[in-house]
């Protein structure tokens, strides 16, 4: 069977492996390392660094009244690094009235003394287990396309208007400028279905589609081609926090859904690409294609998420050879 564990590792963006044994495939969709644990390799990594501009929003007396949100994401495991950012996460719920936010954390493994911690803040806090029956088959984005759904038929069990869906494994630093760039976008919801933001550090180029034509970069070989990505580009270098562009898909860490936006649609990772190669596609990409079929206004936001990565351990070995294994298997069916 599939873990979270080994997939989060890998298929946060596309793939995630030492950057010394990266093919362009691989590197062209890489999660950005943490600077302070390899500055060596920032100059080979294909993500945008901007500066976090300040919301034109006062946070301080913000409140969301008569809403429900629900904050969803997968992590590895709740274990002591991860808990600290969900305990960060929790105090997003002080902008809602009491009883009206929620957490639901999916993960393959727990470990007690860190729940016990986060329940001790926010006893409604819900630890769902992954449920164990993903098949372990096909490529890693199908994977977490199974686990992705698995927890939004639990959320969809739920009562909320918002729908946060967060990865959780130390990607979006929840802090004042993520706060006001989240809740800037709910008071203006008028003008959005669903939206994702700019960021801090953007690196999500597998998931990014500006319109019908862009392509799945990933299958393309063309990540690392700026000119493929206007539309986040654009969003990266406006400085105007209230600016919303409506785009096909995007996901860097954090996106926000209109319950009536969600539908029935599902997370799902076939390639519908009929110009690229390859059957696999990211699973952000046909979760908000669906959405927008259904009519739905997916917009990226140009407030500036605090980025932050810190999600990468120390584990190149075993997952290279996954790697190799599910390239080598990609050749057999094809």
């Amino acid at each position: 069977m599939a873990s979270i564990a080994a997939l989060l590792f890998l298929c946060q963006g596309g793939f995630a492996v030492a950057a010394a044994s990266c093919n362009e495939e691989e590197v062209s969709c890489m999660i950005q390392m943490p600077a302070n644990r390899h500055e060596s390799l920032l100059e080979t990594l294909p993500y945008e660094t901007t500066e976090a501009v300040p919301v034109d929003f006062n946070l301080g007396d913000a409140h969301i009244s008569d809403k429900v949100v629900l904050v969803a994401g997968l992590v590895k495991s709740l274990d002591a690094e991860n808990a600290e950012s969900i305990k960060s996460a929790l105090k997003f719920c002080s902008y809602f009235d009491s009883g009206k936010c929620g957490f639901s954390v999916m993960g393959s493994e727990v470990e007690q003394t860190h729940l016990r911690e986060i329940l001790d803040i926010d006893s409604s806090f819900d630890f769902v287990r992954d449920p164990g029956d993903v098949p372990h088959e096909g490529p890693r984005p199908y994977m977490l396309a199974g686990f992705r759904n698995a927890l939004l038929d639990h959320v969809l069990e739920k009562q909320w208007d918002y729908l946060v869906v967060a990865d959780l494994d130390n990607t979006v630093k929840w802090d004042d400028q993520t706060f006001g760039v989240v809740l800037n976008a709910l008071d203006k919801e008028d003008q959005w279905d669903a939206v994702a933001f700019s960021s801090t550090n953007y690196y999500d180029w597998w998931a990014a589609r500006c319109d019908s034509r862009s392509k799945n970069c990933l299958s393309h070989k063309v990540c690392l081609d700026r000119r493929e990505f206007p539309c986040i580009m654009e969003t990266l270098q406006d400085s105007d926090t209230s600016h919303f562009r409506q785009v096909r898909s995007a996901f860097n860490g954090l996106a926000v859904y209109k319950r009536d936006a969600i539908g029935d649609c599902k997370y799902d990772a076939k390639n519908r690409d009929t110009t690229a190669p390859g059957h696999k596609d990211c699973e952000h990409v046909g979760f908000h294609d669906c959405m927008t079929a259904n009519g739905a206004r997916f917009m990226l936001n140009s407030g500036r998420l605090h980025g932050w990565w810190s999600n990468l351990g120390d584990e190149p070995e075993e997952e290279e050879q996954e790697s190799k294994d599910e390239g080598q298997s990609e050749e057999a069916e094809s």
